[in-house]
């Protein structure tokens, strides 16, 4: 090795410098998050704001032990209501996946170092930090990232408890390992891994791993019979037939993906094909060393007890176990469900890149990160949660007179607007029905006495309604488009009062 080449490896090895690597990968993060804090509530969020608006703490807990709408625990929606006290609870209820998924970038970066290298650590850091998966998440407003840091920092603790002997790293990572279970129910599995590794790969430690491990499961039986006590609404709904199609493409959308896009779009086909010949290549690489090396070029015998083992289990573990529930049960194979995963996939990618020492690390950490970071400019380009619902909302109260009702025609899964998408954004109380609960013909009935009704729907899946309301007795003034949303103004004209009388009765 030349002098200039030893000068430069020790440069890039200092830790001044990876730390200042370290504080960029981290502030790119946030930057990469912070626009999706402003979107319009979309999907399941809409669920989150209905489970913490209006409601204090307890009234958060209570709600969701109903399980009326919600089937999961209560760590993320408490956090999210503590947020929503800062200003607009559509906006604020995403700041704990914006903090904790910009965070993870630094604990990975942690755990990657302890558990491998200090390179193996940054890849991953860079990784979680450009990923459109992790970057979606760190702005939902939904447990997946919060999850994914807890899952990444209670392995750290795991870690610096085995090497401290400390009881104090021990109750912390107890501490984690609970909040993992009381963030989501997928939380379960890597905490089992975390436990079963341990027991298995640090014998000296299985009298305080059993002790720690048992305390965050005692810690978390108070919510356990909330779950035998209501019918599972969403972790567990149908999502499909589990085939091995359905895997694929979740796996697709889970690191290199977007998981709202397809594979195709984002990050595109050559990248996914470039993604895995690059990879094809280190895993070569990785298991095989040059002629001149001490072992002639053997395979490098892998350590069975080593830390690896454990990444591989938390990596490998929840999916295959998900896999094995959507096979013998309900289908819950889903990207979004894989994202307790997230930190230790990318610790083991980024030891993969960086297996190799020198130029060639280098190369190839940055052929992976460039391939990578394609999808993310990409994904940056895709407006995937815009609703408009906000424009939706303001533009019918402008209009809305006193005898005006609103009806929304459109329900979850079916469009742009979904069930309780136009609600957060109301600035007072209106008469709003949504189509199929039975109650929205008290606005056809209020219209036969003069008002109006506001009909939002979807244009793809309605279509054009020059005519609305029961037996289509109502005719369409105006109406004004939104993206895929169509808001139109309807009222009865004189000729039709017969017609709507007979089907609703008389105003």
């Amino acid at each position: 090795m030349s002098p200039a080449w030893r000068d430069a490896t020790a440069a890039v090895r200092s830790p001044r410098l990876i730390l200042g690597l370290l504080a960029a990968l981290t502030l790119a993060a946030l930057a990469l998050r912070l626009p999706g804090m402003g979107q319009d509530l979309f999907a399941d969020e809409l669920y989150t704001f209905d489970d913490v608006h209006g409601r204090g703490p307890r009234g958060v807990v209570e709600h969701l032990r109903s399980g009326g709408t919600e089937d999961n625990p209560p760590l993320f929606f408490l956090l999210a209501w503590a947020s929503a006290k800062l200003g607009d609870d559509t906006v604020w209820i995403r700041l704990p996946s914006l903090v904790l998924g910009t965070a993870t970038v630094p604990v990975v970066y942690a755990l990657g170092r302890r558990a491998l290298s200090p390179g193996a650590g940054l890849v991953a850091a860079a990784l979680v930090a450009v990923s459109p998966f992790a970057i979606y998440y760190s702005a939902e407003a939904r447990a997946y990232a919060t999850l994914a840091f807890l899952v990444a920092l209670s392995t750290l603790l795991l870690l610096k408890a085995l090497e401290g002997r400390r009881p104090g790293w021990w109750a912390a990572y107890a501490a984690t390992a609970c909040a993992v279970l009381y963030t989501h129910y997928t939380g379960a599995i890597p905490v089992a891994a975390q436990a079963a590794w341990t027991l298995w790969a640090q014998p000296a430690h299985r009298r305080p791993i059993a002790v720690a491990t048992g305390a965050a499961v005692i810690a978390y039986l108070p919510w356990v019979p909330t779950e035998f006590g209501k019918a599972p609404l969403i972790t567990l709904a149908p999502v499909g037939q589990f085939t091995a199609d359905h895997v694929g493409v979740n796996l697709l959308r889970f690191l290199p993906g977007h998981p709202l896009r397809p594979a195709a779009v984002v990050p595109g086909t050559a990248i996914l094909v470039g993604l895995g010949l690059a990879l094809l290549a280190l895993v070569i690489l990785a298991w095989t060393r040059s002629p001149g090396s001490p072992d002639g070029g053997r395979r490098r015998a892998p350590d069975r007890n080593g830390l690896p083992v454990l990444l591989t289990a938390l990596a490998v573990g929840l999916p295959a176990a998900l896999a094995l529930y959507s096979a013998l049960r309900t289908n819950v194979f889903l990207a979004r469900n894989l994202s307790a995963a997230l930190p230790a996939l990318a610790v083991l990618l980024g030891g993969l890149v960086v297996a190799r020492r020198g130029v060639l690390a280098g190369a190839a950490a940055a052929l992976v990160l460039g391939l990578v970071g394609v999808g993310t400019v990409r994904a940056l380009g895709e407006d995937v949660r815009g609703t408009r619902a906000p424009e939706v909302v303001r533009f019918i109260e402008d209009r809305l007179k006193a005898r005006d009702s609103i009806v929304q025609l459109s329900f979850f899964g079916t469009g742009a607007v979904s069930e309780r998408a136009l609600v957060p954004y109301f600035r007072r109380p209106h008469s709003y029905y949504v189509a199929g609960g039975g109650k929205e013909a008290e606005a056809w009935r209020e219209a036969i006495r003069g008002g109006r009704v506001f009909l939002v729907y979807d244009a793809a899946t309605f279509g054009d309604l020059p005519r609305a309301g029961p037996g289509r007795c109502f005719e369409r003034r105006s109406a004004r488009r939104f993206s895929a949303t169509i808001v139109g103004i309807y009222g009865l004209a004189p000729r039709d009062r017969a017609c709507a009388e007979k089907l609703l009765g008389p105003g």
